[in-house]
């Protein structure tokens, strides 16, 4: 983990080759045929519709019926029973897992610190939240901020296309309910206008409120009429990762 300490660990990983998806992935596999990397959702052969697959499929199914059990691997991890075609070791436990539990904060790595064993990000269908120990140390501030800015990229919804140095990430909360945090990216050419009104599609707000929506910081109004980059350039908008409240005024 001292080497996460010593360089930026949001700039690690590949995007998925699969083209509808192209997530941002910290621990991707390489498909053994096409030889691209894919997200845990997408690098079996059938998942992303893997050509060199589909040219000798007919060939590898008659020399897979004269072959015997193939080989999986299961997952170390407590009371999971997932196994895999493909061998996933963690290079700092060197204990093996399957694609869901493969990241350190995933699988509660033993060499991962231990203030860090409660960031593992709580999911529902359409909430994105996490929690942090409150006695989390000064020294380890900085670290967890990036894990969390990770599973921030991960996860977070925004216009498609966008190259990775024009996307500005953020939590937005709404009406100020600090416990129902949903991540988003937006493009740093946008002024905040455009921004309130692709959260006011994707968050579905009735049309008769979307005139007064207003993005806050703290209890600071951010100006519609300016771009992204420059309220970077002001300071106002510091860092990636910041919570946005969304309120009608």
């Amino acid at each position: 983990m001292s080497d996460l300490n010593e360089k930026d660990v949001t700039k690690i990983g590949k995007h998925c080759s699969f083209e509808a998806c192209n997530r941002l992935d910290f621990l991707p596999v390489k498909c053994a045929l096409c030889h691209f990397n894919y997200c845990k959702e997408h690098y079996s052969f059938i998942s992303h519709k893997c050509a060199k697959y589909e040219e000798k499929n007919e060939q590898n199914l008659s020399k897979m019926s004269n072959l015997g059990p193939i080989n999986s691997y299961d997952c170390t991890f407590e009371n999971c029973t997932q196994r895999e075609m493909v061998e996933v070791v963690c290079e700092f436990c060197a204990k093996r897992f399957c694609m869901k539990h493969r990241l350190q904060i995933d699988h509660r790595c033993s060499k991962l610190e231990s203030n860090l064993t409660d960031l593992k990000p709580k999911e529902t269908k359409n909430e994105f939240k996490f929690e942090m120990k409150q006695n989390v140390s000064q020294k380890n501030a900085s670290l967890a901020a990036k894990l969390t800015l990770m599973k921030l990229k991960q996860t977070a919804v925004g216009p498609p296309g966008l190259p990775e140095q024009s996307k500005y990430f953020c939590f937005i909360i709404q009406d100020g309910n600090q416990t129902n945090k949903k991540p988003f990216y937006f493009s740093i050419k946008w002024p905040v206008g455009k921004c309130i009104e692709f959260l006011s599609d994707k968050l579905k707000i009735e049309r008769s409120k979307q005139n007064n929506l207003k993005l806050f910081l703290d209890s600071d109004h951010i100006p519609s009429s300016n771009t992204i980059e420059e309220l970077q350039k002001s300071s106002i908008l510091t860092n990636q990762g910041l919570t946005l409240n969304l309120t009608s005024s």
